[in-house]
Order: structure tokens, then C-alpha cells, then sequence
């Protein structure tokens, strides 16, 4: 399962679908967002929803990118291979 749907399902499982819903369109992603601070972002969003446990574990990084996350993006959007392939 990528990073943003456990994201989605969690913020799903504790009420918050607007959130929820965001998440799975890549907003809170670190390779598919168009901010430059996702999490950051994630973050404050948490924080307005007076969720200071989930912002706790988002600014932990229990839900940045994984490494076979960046190797995708890296392949997509980068030099091509990922080095040391």
C-alpha cells in the first residue's frame, strides 16, 4: 500500500474524510505533491483539526515517502535509472 493511501485510510478511520480525500489526491505526498512542504503542510492541517497526536506522527515521519517511493519518482521525473541499479 503507497504512503498516501495508509495516510487516507487513517485520517478515513479517525474522521476526518476532508482530509482523508486530500490525501489520496497527493497533496500530503512527497512525490506527488505541488507544495514544497507536504508534511509540513499535513502538519498544520492536523493541527487545525486540534489532531496533535496524528501531527505528532506526521512530523515523526510516519508518513513521508518511501524508498521505493523516491526510486519511482526518481525514474519518472529524474535522470532516468536510479543509481545503482
Amino acid at each position: 500500500m503507497s504512503t498516501k493511501e495508509r495516510l487516507a485510510a487513517v485520517l478515513e478511520q479517525e474522521g476526518l474524510s476532508d482530509l482523508a480525500v486530500e490525501a489520496r489526491r497527493g497533496r500530503f505526498d512527497d512525490y506527488e505533491s505541488s507544495s514544497p512542504t507536504p508534511i509540513h503542510d499535513l502538519v498544520d492541517c492536523l493541527l487545525l483539526h486540534g489532531r496533535h497526536d496524528l501531527a505528532q506522527r506526521a512530523a515523526g515521519g510516519e508518513w513521508d515517502g518511501t524508498a521505493e517511493e523516491a526510486r519511482a519518482w526518481y525514474e519518472r521525473e529524474g535522470a532516468g535509472i536510479w543509481p545503482g541499479r
